[in-house]
């Protein structure tokens, strides 16, 4: 891994684990003096988060994490829709019985973390279940453009989604959860028109909740601002 690389993960992460707020500058010197390198790999990662969406650039300014909109998350979850439920369609009638067993487990831990209300074991049985279903395709080139999606989704308030929705209303996981389980039904049917739909509609039912908590983060950023 080159510098720049190593640069690029390591602001990802920051901003992924909160480290650097939507809204905020990121620091390039201190970046640079924390990795002990100097300040051009740092440019050439923020280069490359500009182009990506996870920045903006302000004249003479610097560079700042991206402030997350409802329309941010809108469109969002339109390319994860597009891309989940075309790779839905793709592996559906070449799915081993042990690969479905996996599905099944998957999709009973993530009803068991809903009743339990573990909204961390809940988020990451979510991703291991969404990236299954891409990685069978067996495409590097989507594999990989869609591990980009899911971090910028995880930065589009997804955990804070989660917890949310498992505060507002003890039913809205569950029914969340058990869309898995429809989605596992379909794959094991070997209905990869249903197995699609059964994904978009999940994806679409996360967006709502999603699009209330980007709605909630940009009015607070408005309070604090006054």
């Amino acid at each position: 891994m080159n510098l720049s690389a190593k640069v690029y993960n390591y602001i990802i992460e920051g901003v992924i684990n909160d480290r650097y707020q939507p809204g905020e500058k990121i620091p390039e010197r201190k970046i640079a003096s924390e990795l002990n390198i100097s300040h051009v790999p740092v440019r050439e990662a923020l280069e490359r988060l500009f182009r990506e969406g996870w920045i903006i650039r302000i004249p003479r300014r610097g560079a700042f994490v991206k402030e997350i909109t409802p329309e941010d998350v809108v469109e969002m979850s339109q390319i994860r829709e597009i891309l989940e439920s075309g790779a839905a369609k793709l592996i559906t009638r070449n799915l081993s019985d042990e690969t479905l067993r996996e599905f099944k487990t998957l999709a009973d831990e993530l009803e068991k973390a809903s009743d339990e209300g573990n909204p961390e074991m809940y988020e990451k049985l979510d991703r291991e279940f969404h990236r299954k279903i891409v990685d069978l395709v067996n495409n590097k080139t989507l594999s990989n453009f869609y591990e980009t999606i899911i971090l910028k989704n995880q930065n589009f308030c997804l955990k804070e989604a989660i917890k949310i929705s498992f505060s507002w209303n003890e039913n809205l996981e569950r029914l969340n959860a058990s869309t898995h389980k429809r989605i596992y039904k379909a794959l094991a049917a070997r209905n990869p028109d249903k197995a699609a739909r059964m994904v978009m509609e999940h994806i679409h039912g996360g967006e709502t909740i999603m699009k209330k908590v980007a709605e909630m983060r940009t009015e607070l950023r408005k309070q604090s601002k006054k």
